[in-house]
């Protein structure tokens, strides 16, 4: 990686709050994240609130299709929200750098643990993406997963309790009514089809400085990303944004989904038409023309002063 400066002009302020993104399950949130890796100025936390939220005294998930999964998982067994929180505020300002980040699940949000005292000392970002895109991710993850372990390929994990579409509607109600902020919406689609220009008006919107390095990176697994074992294989072996084109994607007429996750998606698509209209658009820079493209000015006209 070449040694220069790869920052925009523009002098980055000092931020007094971290940033939590919140997100659905499969909707590209990790990638994101890999992304936010890559600024200079950034702290970045994997999930923080998933210790919790599946262990220990604020636990609320016990059971559903992949507690095997998350059983084996590298999980803390013993922490709560506050706890988990405390780390991300307390390195805002460690190591010299600008900012702490952390990408959360929406599914994790849970209002009881999460006071608005506590909430208000984050500024809030939401990636979304189509339920039907969500839920056709789960299918396929299970379909792969299935298959790896010799069961029949139409094998399916899907928890509707895991969408996370009623959370995020209820952290939306929260930052926008109680917070008194507006979050920071991203598609994933504007996302994977303009990495570049979709990240320069996320950074624009928090008031941090956009960086190139944010578009690609080397492919390794982070060490905390190793508290899902198994979960993170893409985005592991990611070197950036790709929209991937996968067979079932380039049928006609996509498999008709199972009745109860088209039930589901059904009930999800009016939180996500309603954050869709509010998401921020991908910043368009214009490219500076060559000098020899310039027009030539005429010359000015004389004054008559001597």
């Amino acid at each position: 990686m070449s040694s220069e400066c790869k920052t925009s002009a523009v002098a980055e302020p000092e931020l007094t709050r971290p940033i939590l993104l919140w997100a659905p399950p499969r909707s590209a949130s990790t990638a994101f994240e890999r992304a936010v890796m890559e600024h200079p100025g950034a702290s970045v936390f994997h999930e923080m609130l998933a210790d919790c939220f599946y262990f220990g005294a604020d636990r609320r998930k016990t059971n559903g299709p992949a507690q095997a999964a998350i059983e084996a998982s590298l999980l803390k067994r013993d922490t709560t929200y506050l706890e988990q929180l405390q780390e991300v505020l307390d390195s805002s300002s460690a190591d010299g750098r600008r900012f702490s980040f952390s990408k959360e699940l929406s599914i994790y949000y849970q209002v009881r643990k999460l006071p608005t005292a506590l909430m208000a000392r984050f500024r809030h970002s939401f990636l979304i993406r189509s339920p039907e895109k969500v839920a056709r991710s789960f299918l396929r993850f299970a379909a792969k997963e299935g298959a790896a372990n010799g069961e029949a390929c139409d094998s399916t994990y899907f928890d509707p309790d895991e969408l996370g579409f009623v959370e995020l509607a209820e952290l939306d109600r929260v930052v926008t009514t109680e917070l008194q902020q507006q979050p920071v919406i991203v598609d994933a689609d504007d996302l994977l089809a303009a990495p570049e220009a979709t990240l320069r008006a996320w950074c624009t919107a928090l008031g941090i400085s956009f960086d190139q390095r944010m578009l690609s990176w080397d492919a390794y697994e982070p060490a905390s990303w190793k508290k899902w074992p198994g979960w993170h294989v893409d985005a592991i072996r990611s070197t950036g944004f790709a929209a991937p084109v996968r067979k079932a994607e380039k049928q006609a007429v996509p498999k008709p989904l199972p009745d109860e996750v088209r039930h589901i998606v059904e009930q999800c698509q009016p939180i996500y038409d309603k954050l869709y209209a509010r998401r921020i658009m991908p910043m368009v820079v214009a490219a500076i023309p060559p000098t020899d493209a310039l027009p030539v000015l005429p010359p000015a006209p004389a004054t008559g002063i001597a």
